[in-house]
């Protein structure tokens, strides 16, 4: 966390995570000026890696616990991040500026999806455009060719998703890294569907050979063994019962994801899921009020928090926290069926009805959305 008092122009400050995010090699930045306002501070900095300015906003510590405050700040900072790479791409419309502009689409597309999915998709066809853009000015751009692998997993393309990995995957032109990267969207696609036990078939070999410690980028190892655990977490070990009736534990998986990075969790959702099985119910609530907190994408934490309530029998608990689920995401059909099941679960008949319609006509809409934009890609 930044103690804001001794960060000065012309102080010098650590940020690893910053450097990372950035791609930068020295992880360490000087401050040339600050820019204080009512929710936090604006750092301009200089990297002492590539000597390159960037801007570092920060919000307030006493407000990360005000969810509020935190959505807006995040609003304002997506608002304003859009803002400077769209007048950047005014300016210079080369490739790598169409990038920039497309990833910050991106992420406010995917901010705006639960909560305003009519304006995501607006915004999901401004991306795309730019992608084609970009990819007729230079085919080869190994980051967009990801951009448009992600897309086409967001917008549920089906083959089109796999037809697109393999292409990736096989173009010898394409530094090996992005390759890598390919094959992870193609094995995290495969792994969320029927074919999981293909996806770990895939992970074993391209782990088993010689040279994979070696040439497979370690971040991206990182990526791959959390897919792997994942699926033996969810598909293998939660909701499973041995012959005996006994609760299944795999200790590898538990080991994997109670394991701590710099004091955090670094998959918390996975974690509170896997200590809920253990019976730590308590941990596990605390977990994923925590990600409902600090995280702009908490959808599926507030969705995991009301089953959990709802199985350690505090259904009223449960329906409270169904109710918030729908108001924090109301262009999500899944959210008015998890509200409908608690209504049922108190009695309550006349809302169980209700949030069942509603979430039957959001349904409706959400699959005309998608067709739509799966019709654009076509």
């Amino acid at each position: 966390m930044l103690h804001f008092d001794y960060l000065n122009p012309g102080s010098r400050i650590n940020l690893p995570e910053v450097a990372a995010c950035l791609n930068v090699q020295i992880p360490e930045f000087e401050i040339l000026a600050s820019h204080p306002g009512g929710m936090g501070i604006c750092f301009q900095l200089k990297s002492l890696s590539n000597l390159e300015t960037y801007a570092l906003k920060c919000i307030r510590p006493d407000l990360l616990g005000d969810q509020d405050s935190f959505e807006r700040f995040h609003e304002e900072l997506i608002e304003e991040t859009q803002t400077v790479a769209m007048r950047r791409l005014a300016i210079r419309r080369d490739v790598h500026s169409i990038e920039e502009a497309a990833a910050v689409l991106r992420i406010r597309r995917d901010h705006l999806r639960n909560r305003d999915l009519p304006r995501a998709m607006s915004l999901a066809e401004k991306q795309y455009s730019l992608i084609k853009e970009g990819l007729v000015l230079n085919p080869l751009f190994p980051s967009l060719r990801i951009s448009e692998i992600q897309f086409l997993r967001f917008a549920l393309s089906g083959d089109k998703i796999l037809n697109a990995c393999q292409t990736m995957m096989d173009d010898q032109k394409i530094h090996r890294t992005y390759r890598q990267l390919a094959f992870l969207e193609e094995v995290e696609e495969i792994s969320e569907g029927q074919h999981f036990k293909f996806a770990l078939e895939m992970i074993d070999k391209t782990v088993s050979e010689d040279a994979f410690s070696t040439n497979f980028d370690a971040t991206l190892q990182k990526r791959l063994f959390f897919i792997k655990h994942k699926i033996y977490a969810e598909r293998y070990m939660i909701g499973r019962d041995d012959q005996s009736g006994k609760r299944i534990f795999i200790r590898e998986i538990i080991d994997y994801f109670l394991e701590k990075e710099d004091g955090k969790y670094p998959h918390p959702v996975m974690t509170a899921l896997v200590l809920e099985w253990m019976g730590h119910i308590n941990e596990a609530e605390d977990l994923f009020r925590e990600v409902i907190k600090t995280s702009e994408d908490s959808w599926e934490s507030g969705k995991e928090l009301v089953l959990l309530l709802q199985r350690d029998g505090r259904l009223k608990e449960a329906l409270s926290e169904a109710n918030l689920l729908v108001e924090s995401a109301p262009w999500r059909a899944e959210s008015f069926d998890v509200l409908s099941y608690l209504a049922e679960k108190v009695g309550d008949t006349k809302l169980a009805n209700h949030a069942k319609k509603k979430g039957n006509l959001i349904f409706d809409k959400e699959k005309k959305l998608f067709e739509k934009l799966r019709t654009l890609i076509s």
